[in-house]
């Protein structure tokens, strides 16, 4: 008996009511581009019952009924459209042999379901970026499998809520900090363990090292600055490291404005009229009350000019008042391949290429709060000695910057070490965290203990939530392959189904 794809057919009369030619683009052979001419039959249905009376011969492990393309070349489009997209997934193809356009690559992606996946025993959740600082969707990753299962359109603890119920069986939540996370999960499936993202607990923890740093800077740079640190400085092999770099463009202008909110706060103005006066954010007022200098932001060349540097220095030194035109035309006979404005910047930055017989400018970034604050929270024996003179230096300044730096290592050692006792040494952490005389490090403290299960289970536990931040660079990858235009529904697949 001769089925034709319909259930209802179960005698066919063999008499041909006619017949109708179908077009069908096949897997390219020998480099020549395949297209199979069918000539299709349709017969009379026997069947008094059915309400239909002609049905077409189907070739349904082929071609599908309507398409013009084989089963297997559909297959290959819908690879080639996942990992590479449409545009691009239309040129790769024509140097095969197959004429397709991004159109039809687009259309097969998004006509194929989406396989339901199961949900994963330990699942790993983290925030990624419509536009930054604008609008936000969420991540769902398996930590064992290594893979995203599903994308959400945002970052709504409901969202979080939803999704855990309608897919049980999670045990293990890692989630970034953010407290819709944190509630989500709470809600959605309450006997899951939490942990907190370590890399945003060593985040944090920087931060508020460097603020301490930032309110107590004027202090430990004069000491800094009366040693014969600066001098071995200057001589260290690591160009790249501790090049010499002048005050930043916009300090004076910070400097003028802190000048003028100390000014207005002293006459007795509140921060929201400061802020208004001024044009700064309240918060920006508030932290330049209790700073006694505008915090330093040093931005690194783009280029590395280490290999270069100390013949910039002897060409200088040698040349008084050698056009810098003619120094880049030297070192570009050494290598250097970057743009004529990068390398003029650079020099003009940390060289004083007026004055043949000056020097550099001090290496003061060496004791910036931002280089700082990751000195003294590393361990004294991953330093050089230079380094532990520099970190013994600062901490000489004040009693606030020494206790916060014993912390921040406490702190990292607990986090990474994971040695024995940890339940007992975090929680007299927790207790001289709380006493320190540094506020910021007090304010840290306060938010470890509003999500202290999770940041307990972080140093319990192996898992962690730096296999997710890997899969949101696969991500932000493939969205800047689409030019950041895709749809979300687009991209949801293609990073779903498109490394299956």
């Amino acid at each position: 008996m001769l089925r034709l794809g319909w259930p209802s057919i179960t005698v066919i009369d063999t008499t041909v009511h006619s017949f109708y030619r179908r077009r069908i683009k096949d897997l390219p052979a020998f480099g020549n581009e395949v297209i199979l001419n069918l000539l299709c039959k349709k017969f009379f249905c026997k069947n008094d019952d059915c309400d239909r009376s002609i049905f077409t011969e189907r070739f349904n492990d082929h071609f599908k009924p309507y398409s013009r393309l084989s089963i297997r070349l559909t297959s290959k489009l819908l690879k080639t459209g996942l990992l590479t997209g449409g545009n691009v997934g239309s040129r790769i193809c024509r140097l095969h042999c197959i004429n397709i356009s991004a159109s039809t690559i687009l259309r097969i992606v998004h006509k194929t379901p989406i396989v339901p996946l199961v949900a994963p025993k330990i699942l790993g959740i983290d925030d990624w970026a419509y536009k930054k600082g604008d609008r936000y969707g969420t991540a769902l990753v398996d930590l064992e499998k290594h893979r995203i299962i599903e994308l959400l359109p945002d970052r709504d603890s409901n969202t979080i809520k939803n999704w855990l119920i309608n897919n049980p069986g999670v045990e293990i939540i890692t989630r970034d900090r953010y407290s819709n996370y944190a509630k989500g999960a709470t809600e959605g499936c309450p006997e899951a363990t939490q942990i907190a993202d370590r890399f945003r607990l060593l985040q944090n923890l920087s931060e508020a090292l460097k603020k301490v740093l930032d309110r107590n800077y004027k202090t430990y740079k004069q000491m800094f600055e009366t040693t014969n640190l600066i001098k071995r400085c200057e001589n260290i092999s690591k160009p790249l490291d501790i090049l010499p770099i002048s005050l930043p463009l916009g300090y004076n202008k910070r400097l003028i404005q802190m000048e003028e909110v100390k000014m207005r706060h002293r006459k007795g103005e509140s921060l929201r009229k400061i802020a208004s006066s001024v044009n700064l954010d309240r918060k920006t007022v508030a932290r330049y009350l209790q700073l006694e200098e505008p915090p330093i932001k040093v931005t690194p060349p783009k280029y590395n000019f280490s290999e270069f540097t100390s013949y910039i220095l002897e060409f200088i030194n040698k040349s008084e008042g050698t056009p810098i035109k003619l120094l880049i035309n030297e070192i570009k006979k050494m290598g250097y391949n970057g743009g004529f404005t990068t390398a003029y910047k650079f020099i003009r930055e940390n060289f004083k290429v007026h004055n043949a017989k000056s020097k550099p400018a001090i290496a003061k970034h060496l004791y910036f709060p931002a280089k700082a604050a990751l000195l003294l929270s590393q361990s004294p024996s991953k330093l050089s000695t230079l380094q532990n003179e520099i970190v013994t230096t600062i901490c000489s300044a004040t009693p606030d910057i020494k206790q916060a730096s014993i912390l921040s290592r406490q702190f990292r050692n607990l986090l990474i070490l994971k040695r024995g006792g940890l339940t007992k040494r975090f929680e007299i952490w927790i207790g001289k965290a709380l006493r320190c005389k540094a506020s910021e490090i007090r304010s840290f403290a306060k938010g470890l203990l509003s999500d202290f299960s999770a940041v307990h289970n972080a140093i319990l536990y192996k898992w962690s939530n730096g296999q997710v931040e890997g899969q949101i660079n696969k991500l932000k990858t493939i969205k800047r392959q689409m030019y950041g235009r895709c749809s979300f529904d687009l991209l949801k697949r293609r990073l779903i189904m498109g490394f299956e």
